[in-house]
């Protein structure tokens, strides 16, 4: 399968973000993220992911990459410079929202 360690990263994030409840609304750039914390942002799930899958992390990775992508084409104005952080953090983002990212990435991913 193409991209397999990719797609195994986004959905290592769909199951840290699993409720919305794990999700935390409140990103800032450059956030040091508390990866034994529970509760994460987009961008903190993530790095985690990346850490649990990789060892490693890749902020240009493809994944990272094609998440980037979803969010500038899907909710252009709630990216801002750092896509990732911003689109977390917009007002009008919501949970439902970033799990749709992540399912875009993913069919992204499989093609």
């Amino acid at each position: 399968m193409k991209n397999k360690q990719e797609i195994k990263v986004i959905l290592k994030t769909l199951e840290l973000l699993r409720d919305e409840t794990l999700w935390d609304k409140n990103a800032v750039f450059g956030e040091e993220c508390d990866l034994e914390n529970q509760k994460l942002t987009l961008g903190c799930a993530l790095i985690k992911a990346q850490k649990e899958i990789r060892g490693k992390v890749h902020n240009r990775s493809k994944e990272m990459g094609v998440v980037r992508r979803k969010i500038y084409f899907y909710y252009f104005w709630r990216a801002g410079i750092h896509p990732v952080t911003y689109f977390n953090r917009n007002r009008r983002t919501k949970y439902d929202d970033v799990i749709r990212v992540l399912q875009l990435s993913i069919q992204t991913l499989k093609t």
